[in-house]
């Protein structure tokens, strides 16, 4: 039983090691997406509006007990982005890839994430 939790505990740390920022701006972001009580959420709804203003109502028509909880859990899964990006930066990195390219590809995969997570959480509520 000790060898499987070192095997897994050898497993997560060398999938983690590598990308140590990214994990450790996941944390945070997560955790400040609880704390800020919605303000990261609904920070991060304005970058994703242009996007998502062409499916679903404005922010200002929004209605019902579901809007603020809805907003903090955005700011909270928000966070799991970070990993991704780290991820790809990674692959990216042992491609010889330029730091100016990857840290684009970086900034791309956060604002795709942010608009799929405000994406899927809004289409459960808007259902035509």
């Amino acid at each position: 039983m000790w060898d499987l939790i070192q095997s897994v505990y050898s497993s997560v740390m060398g999938w983690i090691r590598p990308m140590w920022r990214s994990v450790a701006v996941f944390a945070l972001v997560a955790t400040l997406g609880l704390l800020s009580m919605g303000f990261l959420g609904l920070g991060l709804y304005y970058p994703a509006a242009p996007v998502l203003l062409l499916k679903f109502p404005p922010l200002k028509a929004w209605h019902g007990d579901w809007v603020w909880p809805t907003i903090i859990m955005v700011g909270m899964f928000f966070s799991v982005g970070f990993l991704l990006a780290g991820r790809i930066n990674l692959l990216l990195e042992s491609r010889e890839v330029s730091p100016w390219v990857r840290r684009t590809v970086y900034a791309l995969i956060l604002w795709s994430w942010n608009l799929s997570v405000w994406f899927l959480v809004l289409a459960g509520h808007f259902r035509k």
